[in-house]
């Protein structure tokens, strides 16, 4: 199996590998830190062909594209609606309601309440894109929605940078790939589902929530909006009512998450795709410097890599765009990865199989790098 992905440690977890193994003889599975990685299921079956590595952007050291930003500027939805339910400007909705239009399918990422995680899916309606809206901050679990593109319909394919790096790679292998309008966005990481699977057990209870929203701009109490920078708000929605577990305390879930306390070994060690470098159409991402600090509703940053991306653009007539230099508009963007942290898979282990608390985890880490270094 020197062809396959199998005995590959520490990936991107992007499950591309898995759905495009023509032998379903590959499973995404969570690994003991937390994150997904393809595992071999069926070791006979493989008949070590190759397509698996062949679609792998981790085993590669270059991007599948070498391609520099055409152009960039601010945007955000004339809706007022739909930049409250989204994350930031509301682009990458804005743009997927018109890819719809168009008689595309949108391939985003919902939050599956039952099985407390994030996944990829099928969009055929803005009613199903709706389920889409807002940023997701673990791991996305994608092989049964990519196991569906269908090679003569077209899709516009949202996703992290390595998730839409490896899918090129995919739909170019299967010569597809101009049936495919591409769009990534600005990566700080994935942080471990251990992180998130901890938070969810302490915090909401068991309830059964039918959502949860990563970055809510609503206080559920007052009915008031919460100012977009502030909005690193998790908010748990059921049909009776929604829980903001956090609203006046320290969120211990966006701690590991914005410290890069939890995130992927490859977010520290291997990541190629800190700012201008992409092999996506469309990079999104949330324009937080000083240009738009007194901004309150959210604005997105927006690069063009390809012609069809600029062309995508140019025809949703639902943006509003804004020139600004490209060193503003992406002003405080993560430009290189994060060190990994001291006693890194230790405390992923004690918030695995310890029932102390996310903050007291936090504390006995602390302690142990403040004894060793006395």
């Amino acid at each position: 199996m020197q062809k396959s992905v199998a005995g590959i440690r520490d990936c991107y977890g992007c499950g591309v590998c898995v759905a495009a193994c023509p032998h379903r003889v590959l499973e995404l599975k969570h690994d003991k830190n937390g994150f997904y990685t393809p595992t071999m299921v069926n070791e006979k079956a493989c008949t070590d062909c190759g397509i698996c590595r062949n679609v792998c952007s981790y085993v590669d050291e270059a991007l599948v594209v070498n391609q520099p930003v055409q152009e960039w500027q601010a945007m955000w939805s004339k809706n007022a609606e739909v930049r409250s339910n989204c994350s930031s400007g509301g682009v990458a909705f804005e743009l997927a309601k018109k890819a719809i239009e168009d008689g595309y399918l949108v391939v985003g990422v919902r939050y599956n309440a039952e099985k407390h995680r994030a996944e990829h899916c099928l969009c055929e309606t803005v009613e199903e894109l709706k389920a889409t809206r807002g940023s997701k901050y673990i791991q996305s679990f994608t092989p049964e929605a990519f196991a569906q593109l269908d090679r003569k319909k077209k899709y516009m394919a949202v996703g992290t940078p390595c998730q839409i790096d490896s899918m090129r790679r995919w739909i170019r292998q299967r010569k597809i790939e101009d049936n495919f309008v591409l769009v990534d966005f600005f990566c700080h990481g994935v942080p471990s589902y251990w992180v998130w699977e901890k938070y969810v057990r302490e915090n909401l209870h068991g309830d059964d929530f039918s959502n949860v929203a990563f970055r809510s701009k609503t206080n559920v109490k007052t009915g008031g909006p919460i100012p977009w920078h502030d909005s690193f708000l998790v908010t748990a929605e059921s049909r009776e009512y929604a829980l903001q577990p956090n609203i006046n305390k320290r969120d211990w879930f966006y701690h590991y998450f914005l410290e890069d306390l939890s995130l992927g070994v490859a977010c520290y060690e291997k990541c190629k795709f800190k700012m201008y470098a992409s092999s996506a159409d469309i990079r999104i991402g949330d324009a937080w410097g000083s240009a738009y600090e007194k901004n309150e509703e959210g604005v997105s940053a927006v690069l063009t890599f390809t012609d069809k991306g600029r062309d995508w653009l140019d025809k949703c007539e639902n943006l509003k765009k804004e020139d600004i230099a490209i060193d503003l508009l992406c002003e405080d963007q993560m430009p290189e990865s994060p060190k990994k942290p001291s006693y890194y898979r230790l405390r992923l282990w004690l918030v695995k199989h310890t029932p102390f608390s996310l903050r007291q985890v936090n504390r006995i880490i602390n302690g142990l790098i403040h004894y060793v270094k006395k």
